[in-house]
Parts: structure tokens; C-alpha cells; sequence
């Protein structure tokens, strides 16, 4: 979500701590405007009337290996079966990217890689495996491979990394999608780890 100059103003006259100039004027002129900006985002859990303990940041892991898959892009063998699947892996990011929230996509993203998880835990002792190394290089081989043949990644990252974790995890692979977001100026990017 993004706020223009103006909102942003009035925003931070509401919010303590806000760096803003003159609030209390904005808070004032403005307040009806105020209300209609501040009740969804209160309502939706984005905005609080509480002070904030912490602020929480995402971790990452870090990775433990790289994946450097244009070597094998000449040796591999791929088939009809292979193409379809990731058509159909693209297919499906586009239509989620068009038809579904971007919280709606994480969290399916992530509640199929927190099942494959918890399984994979209760089935052994414990502990989840690590990655196969060899079926991942093979699969990223195939999916690098093939991919041009289905869309272009360019300026689309987005795409492009989730059409990725779709087809690793029609393979039972499933690594990290992360996203990251920079404010000032905005700048987005995704990738898969």
C-alpha cells in the first residue's frame, strides 16, 4: 500500500511519532478525510489504537548453496511432459496474479510448503530433510530451459518466481519466496531460495 503527499500528511497527523510537519493542522482541516482513510486500515489490522511493542522483520535464511543451471541447459533432455508442466505452473501464477490478493497467494504459497513441511517431520524423526540437491538442479535446468518457450522473465520477476515454486512444488520441491520491498523510492523484487 502507498500513501500520496497529501494522505500521508494527513495520516501522520493522527499517528504519534509520525515525522510529518504541522499535523495537528492537518488532523484538524482534515479530519472527515482522515476518518475515511484510517477506518479500513483500522479495520484490517494495518493501522492499531495500540503502541507498538516491537517491530518484527522478516528473516531469511541464508542460502547454503548456488544453483548455477546454465551449464546444463545444452546437456538436458526435456519432453513434451516437461513443457506442459510448466506451461501449466505459468498459467496458473498468471491467473493467481490476476485474480487473487497478493496476502491470498502467500498464504497458499506458504500453507503448501508448511503441509509438505509437517509431513515430511511426521514421517521421520523429526526433522525436515534437506533439499535433494540433484532433483532441484535437475528441475531449475528444465524450468530455465523451457521457460522461454512459455513467457519472457524479463521485468517480470514476479511471474517469474512464482511460476518457479509452482513447478518445484508440483515436484515435491519446495524452497523459499521471498519478496522484497523498498520504500523510498519503491522498488519490489522476488526471487526463489
Amino acid at each position: 500500500m502507498g500513501l500520496g503527499g497529501k494522505q500521508a500528511q494527513w495520516l501522520g497527523g493522527a499517528i504519534d511519532g509520525w515525522p510529518t510537519s504541522d499535523a495537528a493542522s492537518a488532523f484538524d482541516v482534515h479530519g472527515a478525510e482522515l476518518a475515511g482513510l484510517t477506518r479500513p486500515l483500522l479495520t484490517k489490522g494495518l493501522l492499531t489504537h495500540q503502541a507498538a511493542v516491537s517491530t518484527a522483520h522478516a528473516e531469511v535464511d541464508e542460502p547454503l548453496h548456488s544453483l548455477d543451471v546454465h551449464d546444463g541447459l545444452a546437456t538436458i533432455n526435456t519432453g513434451l511432459h516437461d513443457l506442459r508442466r510448466v506451461t501449466q505452473a505459468a498459467a496458473v501464477a498468471s491467473l493467481w496474479l490476476r485474480w487473487r490478493s497478493m496476502h491470498a497467494i502467500v498464504s497458499s504459497v506458504e500453507d503448501r510448503r508448511a503441509d509438505f513441511l509437517s509431513h515430511d517431520r511426521e514421517a521421520g524423526d523429526g526433522i525436515p530433510r534437506v533439499m535433494p540437491m540433484k532433483r532441484l538442479q535437475l528441475a531449475m535446468v528444465t524450468f530455465n530451459k523451457l521457460r522461454p518457450l512459455v513467457f519472457t522473465a524479463r521485468d517480470r520477476c514476479l511471474l517469474d518466481s512464482l511460476a518457479l515454486i509452482n513447478f518445484l512444488a508440483a515436484q515435491q520441491l519446495y524452497p523459499s519466496w521471498v519478496l522484497g520491498v523498498k520504500t523510498s523510492p519503491f522498488r519490489a523484487h522476488s526471487w526463489v531460495q
